[in-house]
């Protein structure tokens, strides 16, 4: 029978590259280190590593680290979760967001949040939507504030917000000077620089736009770096363009629908902690309301 700690020895001797280095990592012994791994091999019936020395995995050894990682990052996260309930009564959060929504929402839902539950520990990332859906899924964290996907099946979604997208550009461009909203025709000649959001909108004048660009930046605090110093302009949701930003200004289009959904997601394969169910009611009566 595998018991976890097989695994954990395994995974010790694959990361370290040694039967010693992942002795001393678990305080246990180079022989009790060498017979677990043995073990294992022999339950499998299969080889984990190419040779004695340990250094290099096997193809099936490869799959084997793969899967035993998840699962023991998966176990340690659950006991510290575990340890955190029975040590404050309620538990821990771990949260990741899009940075627009971190940046304009989060830090006002979190004051209300531990005003109302102090017993918590609270870990805050910002990362891209996609990102946060493989966090999701590989259980690294209970909660992700995202632009929602449909192919991610493994995730309950409940909408929260939807937020214009416009044209964003150096306050100085010519096009900030137009009395009106924006068409396809006025940025169609224009230097675009084009970014992750732009898949939200389909519209095959803007796509071709897109097609055509000659730069391509994910980054959003790097692509604002390059609008304020006119490199070229972009479109972005209005969020994710920070109002003190005075050489930047966000404007609008002509078009309809053109938005993006911000949801909060959560695992529907695991139960969340008190702590993080309590989060997720917050956020959503917040953006209820």
């Amino acid at each position: 029978m595998i018991k976890q700690e097989h695994l954990r020895c395994f995974v010790a001797v694959a990361e370290l590259g040694s039967i010693s280095a992942a002795a001393k990592r678990l305080f246990r012994s180079p022989s009790a280190i060498s017979m677990t791994t043995t073990n294992l091999e022999n339950e499998f019936g299969q080889p984990l590593f190419e040779s004695d020395s340990k250094s290099r995995l096997t193809p099936f050894g490869a799959y084997v680290f793969e899967v035993a990682s998840e699962q023991i990052k998966r176990y340690d996260i659950s006991i510290t979760s575990m340890h955190a309930y029975a040590s404050n009564g309620f538990g821990c959060v771990d949260i990741a967001a899009v940075p627009s929504f971190a940046t304009c929402y989060l830090p006002g839902l979190l004051t209300e949040f531990i005003t109302s539950h102090p017993n918590i520990t609270v870990s805050i990332r910002d990362d891209s939507s996609t990102h946060i859906y493989s966090l999701i899924e590989k259980g690294d964290i209970d909660i992700g504030i995202v632009s929602p996907r449909e192919e991610f099946m493994a995730v309950k979604c409940q909408n929260l917000l939807t937020d214009p997208i416009g044209v964003v550009c150096n306050r100085s461009h010519p096009l900030a000077s137009i009395n009106r909203p924006l068409t396809w025709s006025d940025i169609r000649h224009e230097t675009f620089i084009a970014n992750g959001t732009c898949k939200h909108i389909q519209a095959e004048t803007f796509q071709a736009i897109v097609d055509s660009a000659q730069i391509n930046v994910q980054n959003t605090t790097s692509l604002l770096a390059m609008i304020a110093e006119g490199v070229g302009i972009t479109t972005l949701p209005r969020l994710a363009v920070p109002t003190d930003r005075e050489n930047v200004v966000f404007l609008a289009l002509k078009y309809k629908d053109l938005d993006r959904t911000i949801g909060i997601i959560t695992p529907t394969d695991r139960s969340l902690s008190p702590a993080a169910t309590a989060f997720v009611e917050t956020v959503v009566k917040r953006f209820d309301n």
